[in-house]
């Protein structure tokens, strides 16, 4: 979210507010496409992953979304059927698990802690990694 604000708005809008929860997610069906290697076999250009700007974003989201599309139709709600998909972080050194919210069973995803309302003025203060 911080990623976006900062890119898509001038100053942070005053009025919203966005709540960071830790959450603790079990699902059996993950689709393991953290590699570049395996998302360039399915097409995605991975040579510039991660490095278009938000205002050029139509050069690798189309393709990525269709990926996500076609694991999510494949899947289902059926132990060891595809729940939810690891892929990388286009903007830091990490992976994103994306869960398929009409796969995963209620249960699947406990909140862990309510950490409040994000102050984004100490993630432009320090520079610091912003939370995902």
């Amino acid at each position: 979210m911080y990623f976006h604000l900062k890119r898509g708005q001038p100053v942070f809008p005053s009025k919203l507010r966005y709540t960071l929860h830790e959450l603790e997610v079990r699902i059996d069906g993950v689709l393991d496409l953290s590699s570049l290697d395996d998302l360039g076999k399915l097409g995605l250009d991975v040579s510039r992953f991660g490095q278009l700007s938000h205002q050029d974003r139509k050069g690798e989201h189309p393709r990525c979304q269709e990926i996500a599309e076609v694991a999510n139709f494949l899947g289902s709600p059926e132990p060891g059927d595809i729940a939810g998909v690891l892929v990388p972080n286009s903007r830091w050194d990490c992976s994103n698990l994306v869960v398929f919210c009409g796969h995963a069973r209620p249960a699947a995803v406990e909140e862990v802690q309510n950490h409040g309302i994000v102050d984004w003025r100490k993630w432009e203060q320090t520079q610091a990694r912003p939370p995902a």
